[in-house]
């Protein structure tokens, strides 16, 4: 087997998807109890997108940025507290909009947040209620067997390898009473893996032509479509999920030992391990597929749902892979790094 150069894989697998709305419920009208949205100011686009991944207070965390325009929906259970002019199997909710965008440490707030009509209101001057937000807005479901409220997640098994997250799922939610202030920190609803690959030193350049992330587990689907319970963090997968997720390059990547491809995978929000990434290349004209399985000291990597896991530095010889890890993530560092041969 050729004596290939070792390669890294950096994991993130606590990384904190946060996006930061201060909501105020408060009569900021006189004689209204409507219940208003307010954060801080900044910001112009036309779709939530990933930012830089930044370190604040020690801990790594990849910025997901509000766009100006974007919308949420906000639910909350019908009751004594709360009333709105829509509502569904025994949620009101209300649409607002997104404005004066800013960042702030490793979150992205909204200066401005709009009501679409009325908007949620409370019935009186005290009370309390729980709140469920959604983007976006459309995405917001009530859960099977009523037992809460759920953010629909559709995940393509095949990708585009593009960074772009403008139609998945961010949820949050909150607790709060009459005239407190509230704040909405959203979460991702399906995970993130960001993978480059190089050629390995002596290989030569190597003709990408497609790259899979799939599962060994049995019990764990990758693509597909499912409902995220916002309250409860569970996810129930729909009809005919699939186990692997696929980027086919419309255009055939060239990597070299020095010109690396860099290519951004989406999966459900489930914690998962026994992650095999399959490489299928052409090299001198003959079509090569290798598989590598994601394991760290002969140990599959776990990987947290909801987590964007950058794995850096892969590299292909024309014989085996040899992989070196040294794996950070927001709770310990690892010093001593792990060598496994494939």
């Amino acid at each position: 087997m050729m004596k290939s150069n070792l390669s890294t894989i950096l994991s993130i697998p606590a990384v904190v998807l946060s996006l930061a709305a201060c909501s105020r419920l408060s009569p900021d009208i006189p004689g209204s109890r409507q219940v208003r949205f307010s954060a801080n100011a900044g910001g112009i686009a036309t779709k939530t997108a990933y930012g830089d991944i930044v370190e604040d207070g020690g801990k790594k965390y990849a910025i997901i940025k509000w766009n100006e325009g974007d919308k949420i929906r906000v639910y909350t259970a019908e009751g004594a507290d709360i009333e709105s002019g829509s509502s569904s199997s025994g949620f009101c909710y209300a649409d607002y909009a997104l404005s004066d965008i800013h960042q702030s440490g490793h979150a992205s707030g909204a200066g401005k947040i709009t009501a679409a009509g009325s908007g949620l209101n409370w019935k009186a001057e005290s009370g309390s209620a729980t709140f469920y937000a959604v983007y976006p807005a459309a995405q917001g479901v009530i859960s099977s067997g009523g037992s809460g409220l759920s953010a629909q997640v559709a995940i393509p098994p095949a990708q585009s390898g593009v960074t772009d997250i403008a139609g998945l799922p961010l949820v949050a939610e909150k607790t709060a009473a009459y005239g407190e202030t509230v704040n909405l920190t959203f979460y991702a609803a399906f995970s993130t893996f960001e993978f480059t690959l190089k050629s390995d030193t002596g290989s030569g350049t190597l003709t990408l032509n497609s790259v899979t992330l799939s599962t060994k587990d049995a019990a764990v689907y990758l693509a597909g479509t499912g409902e995220y319970n916002i309250g409860t963090g569970a996810f129930t997968y729909g009809a005919s999920p699939s186990r692997a997720v696929t980027v086919t390059f419309p255009e055939p990547k060239e990597i070299s030992e020095s010109e690396g491809a860099t290519f951004t995978l989406f999966t459900f929000p489930v914690d998962m391990s026994q992650m095999t990434l399959t490489v299928n290349y052409t090299k001198d004209g003959n079509l090569v597929e290798k598989h590598l399985d994601l394991n760290k000291g002969g140990a599959p990597i776990a990987f947290h749902a909801g987590c964007y896991s950058r794995i850096l530095g892969l590299a292909l010889p024309d014989t085996g892979i040899r992989l070196f890890l040294g794996a950070v993530s927001v709770d310990d560092l690892i010093d001593t790094p792990h060598e496994i041969n494939y």
